[in-house]
């Protein structure tokens, strides 16, 4: 008997509007942050932002994974 499974691609926005409230990191202050995001091994990673200090929003708010799912994610 063989088993297959029935595959979706499926594809996953994330909005990372910005950072609000720093704490230090290390004794460091925080200046040019970044968001790193992983999802079933795959890693997305946002821009740096500049300055935090003056404007601690992204640029580009929209990060973006294509997965493989077998319906679960789907069906959530």
């Amino acid at each position: 008997m063989t088993v297959k499974l029935k595959l979706h691609d499926v594809v996953l926005k994330v909005v990372c509007w910005g950072v609000r409230n720093m704490r230090k990191f290390q004794l460091s202050n925080v200046e040019s942050p970044n968001v790193e995001i992983e999802v079933g091994g795959q890693i997305v990673r946002s821009k740096v932002i500049k300055n935090a200090a003056r404007n601690p929003n992204f640029d580009d708010p929209l990060l973006f994974f294509d997965i493989v799912s077998t319906g679960s994610l789907i069906n959530h």
